[in-house]
């Protein structure tokens, strides 16, 4: 921070919502790093202040409330959050407050080239990549004719757009593509339009 000379952080990190089973490793990982850092003697000779934060999902606000918070606080940094539909509705907030955005798993393409002013940064890799990696996978194992099941937000349909291509490129077939919507428990619907295309995969 400018003001004081201390690097404080803000947690966008899924403590609810339908990603929540990543909180306990992005939480330890986020707090194991700060207590490195400190430890090491912090930054600029003074310890990093870490502020937990809840994502939530995109089924509710939870996300844009704490990135109000952390903005109020004047957090330097905010690191998620997980799910690349949340970070979508947040990273014109973060980025417009001039706020540098460092998350590990949102993976849209959409990202990439997200006008952000160069202050959204991943670490995973996009859907481009996963895709091609997950196509090729299928395709090697001799499979041509294949079904996909995905989860219908930004997340899913790249990934899904990205395996499409790459499985035809390779000149197989999409025979079905089934969306789920976030928070669903039941796949009966989608199971049963791949049993009436028959995929191989």
């Amino acid at each position: 921070d400018g003001a004081d000379g201390q690097l404080v952080i803000g947690g966008l990190l899924p403590i609810t919502g339908s990603l929540s089973s990543l909180k306990p490793p992005e939480t330890a990982g986020a707090q194991f790093a700060i207590e490195q850092i400190n430890a090491a003697g912090g930054v600029l000779v003074k310890p990093v202040k870490w502020l937990p934060g809840d994502s939530g999902d995109t089924t509710t606000d939870t996300a844009q409330l704490t990135v109000e918070k952390h903005l109020q606080a004047g957090v330097d940094s905010i690191v998620g959050p997980a799910s690349s539909g949340v970070t979508l509705t947040v990273i014109d907030k973060i980025a417009g407050a001039g706020v540098l955005q460092m998350a590990n798993a949102p993976t849209s393409p959409e990202l990439t080239t997200y006008p952000d002013g160069g202050l959204f940064w991943r670490t995973s890799p996009s859907d481009v990549l996963q895709g091609r990696v997950l196509a090729n996978k299928v395709t090697s194992d001799g499979y041509q004719r294949v079904g996909i099941i995905v989860r219908n937000d930004s997340y899913g349909q790249g990934l899904a757009d990205s395996v499409t291509q790459n499985i035809e490129d390779s000149g197989g077939e999409i025979v079905q593509t089934a969306f789920y919507d976030e928070g669903a428990t039941n796949f009966n619907a989608q199971v049963q339009k791949m049993v009436d295309v028959d995929p191989e995969a």
